[in-house]
């Protein structure tokens, strides 16, 4: 998909903004078509579909008529193929900010992707889910998660139906149990997106399997909760290392400097952060008998599902394959 700079934007006007939105659209219907060939049910659809979408309104553009038979077609083609779209709009989409401006260009911007949805020809429901994260603590977890349960009941009601919220992987950030504890505030009404990755990250205290559950547990009986499922950047590379420190064929302080090749190895691999995303993913992830979606979230995309499927088969018959998830 394109994007364009905000200077080009705001040079071309609304025309450009026509122009890059039919091109999205028209790359995606191409995306959703190859996804089918290759059994892939489920498609994050990337928020450049429309350009700066909080600075203008869709349907004022000139070309809306186009534009929206593009959405619908788009929509009806999914609908009839079985894939699930969603949303995870940026981190700067903060509702408990203390900054007015903030929470206003988030929503803004979050009712923008519900429209799109709306376009799309879809009924509000957490099938077609919008995906955040709560934003900042600011030094008290427990007023900014009043101020975002404020922010979040001011929002439309056909985005309230769409917005789910992930737990985080930084441990000054929001775990599950904290937003079991938002989800109690908005009066049961927001799922929880489980993020595998992160929770190992930032367990506060749940196991795996009961974190899981508690997330699963947020969502309506009648949609299929989402989960989504990365490895860490830093075990491309720290299982050849660990094999070698392992097996007592170096000592770390005493030798390392003697192999200049593994030394930078090391080097590199001491250099990724820990919540990096890999390319690839290893292994399929352990559902505790709950019927989930999983997203892959892995730098080679596509590449990182088809090499993954490759060694389903070697599954126990019941595990929910990658067959369904991106």
């Amino acid at each position: 998909m394109r994007s364009i700079r905000k200077g080009t934007f705001e040079a071309g006007g609304e025309a450009v903004i026509a122009e890059v939105i039919l091109h999205n659209l028209q790359i995606l219907q191409k995306t959703l078509e190859w996804n089918l060939d290759n059994d892939i049910r489920a498609f994050r659809i990337g928020s450049e579909l429309f350009p700066w979408m909080g600075h203008y309104s869709v349907e004022k553009l000139e070309r809306f008529k186009e534009i929206e038979y593009e959405c619908a077609y788009t929509g009806e083609f999914a609908r009839e193929n079985g894939i699930r779209l969603s949303f995870h709009p940026g981190p700067f989409n903060v509702l408990c900010s203390p900054d007015p401006a903030v929470v206003a260009k988030t929503t803004k911007e979050l009712e923008a992707h519900s429209e799109i949805f709306d376009l799309m020809g879809y009924t509000p429901s957490f099938d077609t889910k919008i995906n955040i994260h709560v934003g900042g603590a600011y030094g008290d977890k427990e007023g900014a998660l009043e101020t975002w349960t404020q922010n979040y009941r001011r929002l439309s009601a056909s985005l309230r139906k769409r917005l789910v919220i992930e737990n985080d992987d930084k441990r000054s950030m929001y775990s599950v149990k904290d937003l079991y504890g938002l989800h109690e505030l908005c009066d049961g009404e927001l799922p929880i997106t489980f993020d595998y990755f992160h929770h190992s990250l930032h367990p506060d205290g749940l196991s795996e399997e009961a974190a899981l559950g508690v997330a699963v547990s947020t969502w309506p009986t009648d949609v299929v909760p989402v989960t989504h499922y990365s490895e860490s950047r830093r075990l491309e590379y720290q299982s050849i290392i660990e094999q070698i420190f392992q097996n007592n064929f170096m000592n770390l302080q005493e030798d390392l400097h003697k192999w200049p090749t593994l030394q930078l190895y090391y080097d590199q691999w001491s250099m990724i952060k820990e919540n990096a995303h890999s390319d690839y993913v290893n292994r399929l992830p352990e559902t505790y008998g709950h019927q989930i979606d999983v997203m892959l979230e892995a730098k080679a995309k596509d590449r990182a599902l088809l090499a993954v499927r490759e060694g389903v088969e070697s599954i126990e018959e019941g595990r929910r394959t990658f067959t369904e998830v991106i």
